[in-house]
């Protein structure tokens, strides 16, 4: 394995990793890289992209994925969460946002939104592949007070 990190407690920093190896009776040549950046404490971004070559006795097979992740904190207890992610083996798009509004001890109040979506490229013309809301309210209390 061959590692590059640059000072990630900088404003924008760069990570760079390759991996060769077994993998089930064959090999894999894992590269990824990833940027980092940030403004201050409240928002922090990652881009991300991975190659994984892959030969097996069965076959060979190349997949890609690209990751974008943003977080915004407004504040210690209130938060912006998202993560966009293209996987071009079964070209699907998927988004993931959340909002945290903590109260204590992790808990407090949680919406997350999931979606899947295929690209025009898709033959099969399904676009929204699927999708959900989540809203979760965790409470704390103490029975024997």
């Amino acid at each position: 394995m061959l590692v590059g990190i640059t000072n990630q407690g900088a404003p924008a920093s760069l990570e760079v990793r390759v991996t060769a190896g077994g993998f089930f009776g064959g090999s894999r040549v894992t590269t990824q890289g990833q940027v980092r950046g940030r403004i201050g404490d409240p928002f922090n971004a990652w881009l991300d992209f991975q190659r994984n070559d892959v030969s097996l006795p069965g076959g060979r097979f190349v997949t890609n994925l690209l990751k974008l992740r943003l977080s915004y904190s407004f504040n210690p207890r209130l938060y912006l969460q998202a993560l966009v992610q293209y996987n071009d083996v079964i070209d699907n798009w998927s988004t993931n946002l959340r909002l945290g509004w903590l109260q204590t001890a992790n808990t407090g109040l949680f919406v997350v939104y999931n979606e899947n979506r295929a690209t025009e490229q898709d033959p099969l013309g399904i676009g929204v592949r699927d999708r959900s809301l989540t809203v979760k309210f965790s409470p704390t209390f103490d029975l024997l007070d």
